[in-house]
């Protein structure tokens, strides 16, 4: 799914009619939201083994159809990254509402083969249940650079 605007990401996520989940369902009073960046920061570290540690067994998106488990998640990075290198990831904006998180960033780097520079704009929402990641949402635009 591919957005235009902040304001129209949000109309999207929005869509979801967020329900504030029980705050059991995180552990050590970590945040939804920081254990999406955390997902992310080890992804952009190259460390996919993270996806075993915090995402449930059961995950699945509801925005990419392909993504119905933890492998499945790893493949889906997998060919994320593969064509592109130096790769970075600025947070723009994260929000909270109970055993959801929401995480808006931009990742910028170039593509491998041509050398050329890409700029991609995400928001991504995930839901949290018993301390892991189990379902998510997300939309993505590649920016003009």
């Amino acid at each position: 799914m591919v957005f235009d605007t902040l304001a129209e990401t949000l109309d999207i996520v929005m869509l979801h009619r967020w329900h504030p989940g029980d705050k059991h369902s995180l552990k050590n009073d970590t945040t939804a939201a920081e254990l999406i960046n955390r997902l992310y920061a080890e992804l952009f570290a190259g460390n996919d083994s993270i996806i075993d540690q915090i995402v449930s067994p059961d995950y699945f998106s509801h925005t990419e159809p392909s993504e119905i488990d933890r492998e499945s998640l790893k493949t889906s990075c997998a060919e994320f990254f593969r064509p592109l290198r130096c790769l970075r990831r600025e947070v723009l904006l994260t929000m909270n509402d109970g055993s959801r998180g929401l995480v808006v960033h931009r990742y910028a780097g170039d593509v491998a083969a041509t050398g050329e520079p890409v700029s991609i704009r995400s928001a991504d929402i995930y839901e949290v249940r018993d301390g892991l990641l189990c379902e998510h949402w997300g939309v993505y635009k590649y920016e003009e650079v």
